[in-house]
């Protein structure tokens, strides 16, 4: 079972699952972000959107814990303006930019027509993959909205640097991708929440065999929940 991150529009302004639950507030699970945080979603939000969270759980002993760590939450017309002006930054993470640009165009349009007036990212389960504090800590690293931030994004999508995602609409319409560091990438730069027209596609002639491909799950279930 994977540790997934979620991307979630909800009526209460809170980074907290469990609070969501509690309250009984309305909400969609817009996107699961499966053993990562997908780059897009970092770049919704800004340093001042960081709240604390502070979630119960039980420990291998039994004993309840609580873990106390930051996560972030803003309207959705914030999300929207604060990806818009990410732009530049996306394409200088991609290292490329025609490949940059169509991840973060797709992004934004990912974003149109939310529901409710709240966005949030939840990464708990992301963190456990490590050391949950040391991840708690490197997480608040990449909203300083710089270059300085793309090391911890890094980290946390598992983005490898020395690869290219592959263009958008091979990455939705081709069957024979091979470059498993290329997918990785594609799956980490994708927003998640909408697929691509693909109907203009047409597969090149290759003598590569046929592989699947995993993305991102669009419509997951909560785990939590």
């Amino acid at each position: 079972m994977s540790n997934n991150s979620y991307l979630v529009n909800c009526t209460l302004k809170t980074a907290n699952s469990a609070e969501v639950q509690a309250e009984g507030a309305q909400f969609k699970v817009l996107s699961t972000g499966a053993n990562k945080i997908p780059v897009p979603w970092f770049f919704c939000f800004e340093e001042e959107d960081l709240v604390d969270v502070h979630d119960e759980m039980e420990n291998s002993a039994g004993e309840k814990v609580i873990f106390t760590y930051k996560a972030p939450v803003t309207e959705v017309e914030k999300a929207i303006q604060n990806l818009k002006n990410s732009k530049a930054l996306m394409i200088a993470f991609c290292k490329n930019e025609a490949l940059g640009l169509q991840y973060w165009e797709k992004a934004m349009s990912d974003l149109e027509g939310l529901e409710y007036p709240y966005l949030m990212l939840d990464p708990q389960e992301v963190f456990y993959l490590n050391d949950p504090d040391e991840e708690a800590k490197e997480f608040i690293k990449c909203f300083s909205r710089d270059e300085h931030a793309f090391k911890s994004i890094e980290l946390l999508t598992f983005y490898q640097a020395d690869a290219l995602p592959y263009e958008l609409i091979e990455f939705y319409a081709s069957k024979r991708l091979s470059d498993s560091a290329r997918i990785k990438n594609s799956v980490s730069m994708d927003m998640g929440i909408n697929s691509v027209d693909t109907s203009s596609w047409v597969e090149p002639q290759s003598d590569a065999p046929e592989v699947k491909i995993a993305q991102q799950a669009r419509r997951p279930w909560w785990k939590f929940w």
